[in-house]
C-alpha cells in the first residue's frame, strides 16, 4: 500500500484538492498511521505552500492543512503542531490579504481543534502576526476576517481553566509595538491588556507605565483620508489608557506588600509626563499615591523635589514632618504643612505641635481646636499616622538636635494619658511624645 501512495503522491505534484482527497481517504479509514502524517501529509502541503508563487495554490495548501486538521482530532494534530502552526502564521502576515484571510479561517480551525495546547504554546506567535496585521492598513474583508480571529481567541481563553498568560512573552510585544501610530493598532493592544488583566503585570509596572504615558501623548500618523475616523480612535484609546492607568494604581494601592516596585524608576517616568496636558492629572495621582505608599522610598528619589514643585500637598507634608524631625527649623516646616493643610489631615495635628514649639498659644488654640471637629477616632489615627511618618523619617534622617517644648505644659497633662480625649492637653503630649522620638531628653 505504501508503494502505491509514493505513486500516487508523485502524481498529485502538489495539487491541494488532490492532496485533500487523499487526506479524507488516508486519514478517515485509518489507512496510514500516526508516524507516517508527516512523511505522507505534511510534507507535501508545506512544499507545496513554500514553493508555490501562485497565491491561489498556496491558499489551497492551507485549506489542505486545516482539512488535515479536522480529520486528525486534537490529540494527533498536537502531534505535528511545530509543523502545521507555522505555516500558518507565516501566512498570516503575507502581503497578499486573500492569504492572510485563508489563513485567518485556518487558524480558527486549528484553535479550536487543539485549544489549550495551542494557547499555550503559540498565543505569543500568534498575538506577534495579529499585532504584525494591524501596523497596515486593511480592507473590510480582511478585517472582518481579523477581528473574527481575535474574538475567537480571546473566547477560547476565556473557556480554558488554569490559563496563564505568559506574561514576559506578551509585554515584550506589547513594548515593542508601542510606538505604532496607527489608532487602531492602539486599541487592539489596549483591549488585549485588559482581557488578560492579572496581577503578574505588576512585574513589569514600569514598562506598562512608559508605554500607557506614550501612547497617550504621541498623535497618530494615519493617512488624511481617515483622519475623523483616526481622531475618534484616538479617544477611545486614550480614554482606555486612563481606565487602566487607573486600575494599575488601584492595584498597587492595595497589594503593597505583594510586589517590590522600583520607585525611583517609576517617580522618573511619572514625573516626566507633567509638561503634558493630557497625562499631567494622572501623573499627579501616581506621584501622590507612590509617596503615600513609600514615603521613605521617595525621600530618597532625586524627583522629590520635582513633586514639591508641583505643589503636591502630600510632597509637602512629607517634607515638612522631615524638617520638624530635625528640630532646627519649625517655621520652614510649618510653610511646607500650610501647603499642605486640607489635603492631608495629619498636617492639621502637625501645625498645631509645630506652634507649641514655636511658644504660639493663641495658634496652638486655633489649629488643635480644627483638629477637634474631626472625631476622636479620627483624631488619634491622625497622630498614629503622623507618629509613623515621624519614625520612618526618623531612620532616613538621624537628629543630631534636641528637640524641646517651650509651650506651657497645660495643668491637666499630669492626670491624662496620650489616649486622653481632653484637648486642651492632647496636642501637648502628642508634641512631647514627639520630642521623645527625636532627642533623648524633652
Amino acid at each position: 500500500m505504501k508503494d502505491e501512495i509514493d505513486a500516487f503522491l508523485e502524481t498529485v505534484n502538489g495539487d491541494p484538492r488532490r492532496i485533500r482527497t487523499l487526506i479524507k481517504f488516508l486519514v478517515g479509514f485509518k489507512i496510514i498511521t500516526d508516524n507516517e502524517v508527516d512523511r505522507l501529509l505534511l510534507k507535501p502541503l508545506d512544499d507545496q505552500y513554500n514553493q508555490s508563487s501562485p497565491s491561489r495554490n498556496r491558499e489551497e495548501s492551507l485549506w489542505g492543512l486545516s482539512y488535515l486538521i479536522s480529520q486528525l482530532g486534537k490529540e494527533a494534530a498536537i502531534l505535528y503542531m511545530e509543523d502545521i502552526v507555522p505555516t500558518i502564521l507565516s501566512a498570516l502576515v503575507d502581503v497578499n490579504s486573500d492569504l492572510q484571510c485563508n489563513a485567518c479561517q485556518t487558524l480558527v480551525l486549528t484553535v479550536e481543534v487543539m485549544r489549550d495546547d495551542f494557547i499555550g504554546a503559540y498565543f505569543v506567535p500568534a498575538f506577534k502576526c495579529l499585532c504584525s496585521i494591524y501596523e497596515h492598513p486593511m480592507d473590510d474583508v480582511l478585517q472582518e476576517h481579523v477581528c473574527e480571529l481575535d474574538e475567537f481567541l480571546k473566547r477560547i481563553i476565556f473557556e480554558i481553566d488554569h490559563f496563564r498568560l505568559d506574561v514576559e512573552g506578551f509585554i515584550q510585544q506589547f513594548i515593542s509595538h508601542l510606538n505604532n501610530p496607527c489608532p487602531r493598532a492602539r486599541n487592539f493592544l489596549l483591549k488585549w491588556i485588559n482581557f488578560l488583566w492579572c496581577d503578574e503585570m505588576l512585574h513589569f509596572l514600569p514598562e506598562f507605565l512608559d508605554g500607557f504615558f506614550n501612547m497617550s501623548i504621541v498623535p497618530p500618523l494615519f493617512p488624511a483620508e481617515h483622519d475623523t475616523t483616526s481622531t475618534i480612535l484616538f479617544e477611545e484609546s486614550r480614554y482606555r489608557i486612563q481606565r487602566l492607568l487607573s486600575r494599575f494604581r488601584q492595584t498597587v494601592t492595595t497589594k503593597t506588600n505583594q510586589y517590590i516596585f522600583d520607585v525611583g524608576k517609576i517617580l522618573s517616568i511619572v514625573t516626566r509626563q507633567l509638561n503634558h496636558n493630557y497625562t499631567r492629572v494622572e501623573a499627579l495621582n501616581w506621584m501622590s499615591m507612590m509617596i503615600n505608599k513609600y514615603p521613605c522610598e521617595v525621600l530618597r528619589c532625586p524627583e522629590f523635589k520635582i513633586c514639591l514643585d508641583a505643589s503636591l500637598p502630600e510632597a509637602h507634608y512629607l517634607e515638612g514632618v522631615r524638617i520638624a524631625s530635625r528640630g532646627t527649623d519649625f517655621k520652614d516646616a510649618r510653610t511646607h504643612l500650610y501647603k499642605a493643610l486640607n489635603h492631608v489631615k495629619e498636617s492639621t495635628l502637625a501645625i498645631a505641635m509645630l506652634t507649641i514649639f514655636l511658644g504660639e498659644k493663641e495658634l496652638t488654640d486655633f489649629f488643635s481646636s480644627m483638629l477637634y471637629t474631626q472625631p476622636w477616632e479620627e483624631v488619634v489615627t491622625t497622630w498614629d499616622s503622623l507618629r509613623a511618618t515621624s519614625i520612618l523619617v526618623r531612620t532616613l534622617e538621624p537628629n543630631p538636635h534636641s528637640t524641646t517644648l517651650v509651650f506651657e505644659m497645660p495643668g491637666c497633662a499630669q492626670m491624662h494619658k496620650i489616649e486622653s480625649k481632653c484637648k486642651d492637653c492632647y496636642v501637648y503630649l502628642c508634641s512631647k511624645e514627639f520630642c521623645s522620638l527625636f532627642s533623648s531628653s524633652v
